[in-house]
């Protein structure tokens, strides 16, 4: 059986910054918004607060390494 998630987020992400897109189980939009790859506190808060209920996909780059 196939877990549902709460929430889904895709990340397109670049070398300096993300942009951010939140969708609910339903594949409606919820939010988005971009940050800073600086910013680690603000990614770290972004995504620690959905917790376990989010699957994440990631735009496959060749600055993966700021994801890290």
């Amino acid at each position: 059986m196939e877990k549902k998630f709460a929430y889904s987020i895709g990340v397109d992400l670049h070398k300096d910054s993300m942009t951010i897109a939140l969708l609910d189980s339903n594949a409606s939009p919820v939010e988005k918004k971009k940050i800073s790859t600086k910013c680690k506190n603000k990614v770290r808060k972004f995504f620690s607060s959905y917790g376990l209920q989010c699957q994440v996909t990631v735009e496959s780059v060749g600055c993966y390494q700021v994801f890290g």
